[in-house]
């Protein structure tokens, strides 16, 4: 190839960039088309590249994201290969990091959800080999800042696009590198200070996404970097009041960890050290309302620690420690500027600490100050559209307060009130219709809250919503969606007062808002679990009017629908969590009304899709729960249709595995307890069908589980209580039927021995319990 032609290929880029200067993008895309197709025709990988990411600039600019991302992905299959080959090369570094800035910032624009996650699952591996390749190929220490700063800047957009994609495929690793040198630029060279600022979030956002997927251990290293970071410099510099305030910012995540995973003991040592630090500061400098802020948001935390341990008396202690210097804030130092930053953060958690003890007056009290600060805000001529969004939410919180206490006088009125600031928003923002669509979003909430006390009042709040939403159909994203949910909980009314050719109606309308029309593809994000909802409302409406085909095809239908969703590899992840929900809800409505036939396929769904995900993950414990869970709801729903000799190889399946489980030593608490109530429902479900031996096997194999489950926390243990009785119960009946009569009395014994000292240490908060296990 000649150097001539290798020279017009990159006048023709120059020539491109120069028309996107002067915003003549058609211009510049035809020289860049130009440009590729010659380096192409050159076999010039790493000009290909170029030429592809300045097209997807080029089309990014004009918004033109699908166009822009087929431009991204090409220019990134390149560089990543190219980079991979010679990390050192800075042309190809510098390719890389451009296309994947470009690709995050399209798909975060896009806020499509299903594209990120097809892109994650397609180089996934790649982006994994990136990552590695980027930590242990660090630039010189020499080089320009800047060059730093984009060297991490791509590891930073290819970790924020598994996030987006809810993959949790990455190391705990590459966040710990990406902290260390944004402290390392943000102390060499003033222009990069502010990335010194954002290392907190770093470690609060990956601690949480990691703890969210049961990463703990990667979670914890998050933690324990961003607090060693600064623990060091503290060590050297403990006078500098920014260090200081990090490393407590970092005390605060790795202490809440510890107490999230129940290691009560250090993360009572990181607070205490923090109450004693904080209480000398606050004496010494009385004016300065930092060290206070951080003394509130430390004690309550302790309060909530106590209270984890039941130790109830110090946790009321705490807390009235924090309203009291909560209240000297207010009265000594607040101001606006304030309530945008650390005091918002604390009334959320002073409200929700306040409940989490049952103190429901005090935190209505914490949210109704919160809304005084919004309207303070306002009267002092701070943003009044954003500070009354803040107050209208604010009124929801209250209204769901109320509403998981019951008094649906309150809540009603909190949802009133909420729907008032909307209006008021609506009205001066004619022109916005998120604020008419909130407005039907308060509409439903009140619906649903009068649905079982006052059906006519909830139909008449649907049917507002329901007008709200039509008017709003294709203005809005999800818009459809929402308006089909509304539809259903309309018929669901008209379905109770007996007007079924009415809720028909209403649910064929809401289906075809959500069924795919010609060329559209299926499942945009909620259209699975929607359609499945409204095929499930249909097949209970033909139900109630005796029409047992049209019942079955409907509830067919809408099996159908969950594994649309379910075996679709572009289906998101959450998305799957929420449509197995789903599916568990329904089944369980099933079984409760004794209709095993219509209980069936939806468990057997669940059963092929947990199957599914553990062939590809064979030790996941929490798979393993579920998946020998549907087995057994399997087992119970063919032995009560008369399939006996099915019912049994469904329960034999767990059996094997079971025995496991009882000889080896596992320590995950929440496995063992999944394990102990499969073993019980086994020993019930075998002594049903007459197999009284392989029923006495499975009861042993529960109990020698329960032993293990003896040895974890005592309160973790008292909710699994009901279970170990069912267990002695059963075992005592099934030595009966052997004729092991001796043995049956000692274990009935000990059955009602442990039972009457359970119910004699229960509260009024293990009612259910009670209930549950009193005959």
């Amino acid at each position: 190839m000649s150097q001539q032609r290798i020279d017009s290929i990159i006048r023709k880029m120059i020539t491109a960039s120069n028309h996107v200067q002067k915003n003549n993008f058609k211009k510049a895309l035809r020289f860049l088309e130009d440009a590729e197709a010659a380096a192409k025709k050159e076999d010039l990988p790493d000009f290909t590249a170029k030429c592809l990411f300045l097209k997807g600039n080029v089309l990014d600019m004009e918004f033109r994201d699908v166009e822009a991302m087929d431009a991204y992905e090409e220019a990134f299959e390149l560089s990543s290969h190219l980079f991979l080959d010679d990390p050192e090369d800075y042309y190809y570094r510098m390719i890389l990091g451009g296309t994947m800035c470009g690709i995050k910032d399209v798909l975060q624009r896009s806020d499509n959800g299903e594209k990120v996650t097809i892109l994650c699952e397609k180089y996934g591996d790649t982006m994994l080999a990136l990552c590695d390749s980027l930590v242990q190929h660090d630039i010189d220490i020499d080089e320009e800042i800047s060059s730093h700063y984009d060297h991490v800047e791509t590891l930073n957009n290819i970790l924020e696009c598994f996030g987006m994609a809810q993959v949790p495929k990455i190391k705990a690793l590459y966040v710990s590198w990406i902290m260390e040198k944004y402290l390392w630029m943000s102390e060499s060279d003033s222009d990069y200070i502010e990335l010194g600022a954002s290392i907190a979030e770093i470690a609060r956002l990956y601690g949480s996404f990691f703890a969210s997927y049961d990463a703990l251990n990667d979670a914890e290293q998050v933690y324990m970097k961003f607090f060693e970071l600064y623990d060091e410099r503290y060590k050297v510099n403990p006078d500098d009041l920014g260090i200081l305030l990090n490393r407590m910012e970092a005390q605060l995540l790795l202490g809440g960890f510890y107490a999230f995973c129940g290691r009560v003991e250090d993360a009572d040592s990181i607070f205490s050290e923090m109450l004693q630090k904080l209480e000398t500061l606050s004496r010494d400098f009385p004016l300065n309302y930092t060290y206070k802020l951080l003394l509130i948001r430390v004690s309550s935390r302790v309060s909530l620690l106590k209270g984890q341990n039941e130790d109830y008396e110090a946790s009321r202690s705490y807390l009235e420690n924090v309203l009291s210097l909560f209240d000297e804030i207010r009265d000594s130092y607040m101001e606006p500027a304030i309530f945008e930053d650390e005091l918002l953060l604390l009334f959320e958690e002073l409200a929700e600490l306040f409940e989490s003890i049952g103190d429901i007056g005090k935190a209505e009290s914490i949210y109704l100050c919160e809304i005084g600060a919004f309207e303070s805000l306002i009267r002092e001529g701070n943003d009044e559209e954003k500070n009354s969004v803040f107050i209208a939410e604010t009124y929801n919180q209250l209204a769901r307060l109320f509403e998981r206490e019951g008094d649906m006088q309150k809540a009603g009125n909190y949802f009133q009130k909420e729907m008032i600031a909307y209006g008021g928003l609506h009205d001066e923002y004619p022109n916005d219709s998120e604020y008419e669509e909130r407005m039907a979003d308060v509409l439903m909430c009140l619906g649903i809250l009068y649905s079982d006390a006052d059906s006519e009042t909830s139909l008449n709040y649907f049917r507002d919503a329901v007008s709200i939403y039509a008017s709003l159909t294709g203005q809005n994203k999800g818009g459809e969606y929402k308006y089909a949910m509304a539809l259903n909980k309309l018929a669901v009314i008209l379905s109770r007062q007996n007007d079924y050719d009415g809720a028909i109606a209403f649910l064929n309308k809401a289906v075809n808002l959500l069924t795919p029309h010609p060329g559209q593809e299926a499942g945009g994000q909620m259209e699975y679990s929607g359609l499945a909802d409204l095929y499930f409302s249909l097949s209970n409406v033909y139900g109630e009017l005796g029409d047992t085909g049209k019942e079955i095809y409907y509830i067919s239908q809408c099996i159908d629908v969950y594994s649309c969703g379910l075996f679709n590899d572009s289906t998101r992840e959450e998305l799957k969590d929420i449509l197995v929900a789903g599916i568990l809800l329904k089944k369980t409505h099933y079984m409760d009304l004794e209709r095993y036939d219509l209980a069936k396929g939806l468990v057997e769904t669940c059963y092929r899709f947990y199957g599914a995900l553990l062939e590809r993950d064979p030790d996941d414990l929490g798979l393993k729960v579920l998946y020998l869970t549907c087995q057994v709801d399997l087992g119970d729903i063919n032995y009560h249709l008369g399939f006996k000799d099915e019912a049994i190889d469904y329960y034999l399946k767990c059996q094997s595995c079971l025995e496991d489980v009882g000889s080896s030593c596992y320590d995950d608490f929440l496995f063992l307890r999944g394990m102990n109530v499969i073993g019980v429902r086994l020993g019930m479900g075998f002594n049903a069908a007459g197999e009284l031996l392989f029923s006495k096997k499975s009861l042993e194999s529960s109990m020698r589980i329960q032993d293990k489950m003896m040895s974890f926390d005592s309160f973790l243990y008292l909710f699994e209580r009901k279970w170990h009785l069912r267990c002695l119960d059963e075992y005592a009946d099934v030595l009966d039927s052997l004729g092991m009569h001796d043995e049956a009395v000692e274990y009935k014994a000990k059955a009602e021995k442990e039972r009457s000292i359970f119910l004699e240490e229960c509260t009024e908060d293990d009612e259910d319990d009670v209930e549950s296990i009193r005959f």
